[in-house]
């Protein structure tokens, strides 16, 4: 059905004809002038009707790949999924994927289709799609396209797969994670028998490269909605990531991420941490960041000199996290008022903040590894609050040391 007014979604805050971003719109006006079609699909269309605008623009047509590639010769194109029909062209510095139209046989994989068959018809393309609210199109004169009620799933906020959602599920296992990655990004609820499908097939994620489910899983926790989510579907997300629910309902009141990963982590020790998001195949750098932060979120200490070793060790910005996570947990830890209280003085904690450095050690006649030894006794000197640090009272310092 082609929809020409809002009365299905009334949280549509726009009037039809909907805007074409430019560069969409140079590219669907060449196809449309050599006798082809092209609709803007998808994601973009479902986030345009939300009000949420922006993102990737993917577009559909029944020109195939070759008539693509000659019509947009003067782009920089990307032609890695050629083979199934895809073309991605650069234009106004963005790409955007064009796709002929197609249809999908089985998948012994869960993943990729054993066959794929271009058709020409947007209706059929459609149907292979995996959810309603991602099969809406936009045509060149901005009328909106709608073979799936996509339109009224969106009224209902709710995920709901196209067609038999097994049969969905059975051709790309991804499309269960993408399902609870939508729910809460978009706060939609999951249709009952796309929920029950989901359930029944969630064995199939383990047949996917454990890329693909971090990639899912990461978009997934760095949004809203989360508790329900994980009281649903625990099983189906332990398969992703071995999680205790313990501390769910704390979980989105964290903004920063290695937070959020630490509360369903919370119950391993920093090592098995570690393995658990190498394992997820996260950068070493974000692998270390929460493990660390398991570390300090285990230290109980209201010692001023205790704090300072801290910040010197871990660095200002993992301890200000910790005293977040302690925090809104309700653990006892590092002494919040004295730990801000201290950091407000900005301390010396490390041989880079001393008054005194290597150069002004050679110039008292210090050599060699004796500089270093110095300079750590200089240092601890000054944590302890024992010496000022200050040129004067350090260079007084050297001379006792010496």
């Amino acid at each position: 059905m082609t929809i020409n007014d809002v009365s299905c979604y009334n949280e549509i805050s726009m009037m039809p004809p909907y805007p074409i971003p430019k560069a969409a719109a140079i590219l669907m006006t060449l196809l449309e002038d050599k006798g082809f079609e092209a609709y803007i699909i998808g994601g973009f269309v479902r986030d345009l009707l939300l009000g949420r605008f922006g993102g990737d623009i993917d577009m559909a047509t029944n020109a195939s790949t070759q008539q693509m590639i000659e019509l947009f010769k003067d782009y920089p194109l990307s032609k890695i999924g050629e083979k199934l029909g895809t073309i991605g062209v650069k234009i106004m510095d963005q790409w955007i994927e064009i796709t002929t139209y197609r249809s999908e046989g089985t998948s012994s994989n869960y993943r990729h289709p054993d066959e794929v068959r271009f058709i020409g018809s947007l209706k059929d393309d459609v149907f292979r799609r995996d959810f309603t609210i991602n099969a809406l199109a936009i045509n060149i004169y901005g009328d909106l396209i709608d073979y799936t009620d996509g339109c009224i799933d969106l009224k209902k906020r709710q995920i709901k797969a196209i067609g038999h959602p097994e049969d969905r599920f059975q051709e790309d296992a991804l499309r269960i994670l993408r399902a609870l990655r939508f729910s809460v990004q978009l706060g939609f609820t999951i249709e009952d028998k796309t929920s029950l499908a989901m359930i029944k097939s969630q064995d199939l994620i383990k047949t996917l490269p454990i890329e693909r489910i971090s990639v899912e899983f990461d978009k997934l926790i760095q949004s809203q909605h989360l508790e329900p989510l994980f009281k649903n579907y625990p099983e189906l997300l332990k398969i992703c990531i071995d999680f205790d629910p313990t501390h769910i309902q704390h979980i989105e009141q964290f903004s920063d991420k290695g937070l959020r990963y630490l509360c369903l982590l919370n119950h391993m020790n920093a090592e098995k941490i570690q393995n658990q998001l190498t394992h997820l195949k996260h950068p070493k750098s974000f692998v270390l960041k929460v493990s660390l932060l398991k570390i300090l979120s285990e230290i109980k200490t209201q010692d001023r000199y205790t704090m300072k070793t801290l910040l010197g060790g871990y660095g200002k910005e993992l301890v200000l996290l910790v005293l977040e996570y302690q925090k809104t947990l309700g653990m006892d830890g590092i002494d919040p008022l004295l730990m801000t209280e201290l950091i407000k003085e900005d301390p010396c904690v490390s041989l880079k903040d001393l008054a005194i450095n290597g150069d002004d050690l050679l110039k008292m006649d210090h050599q060699g590894k004796t500089i270093k030894v110095i300079l750590n006794q200089l240092l601890e000197l000054v944590m302890k609050d024992e010496i000022k640090n200050d040129k004067a009272s350090l260079s007084q310092a050297v001379s006792r040391l010496s």
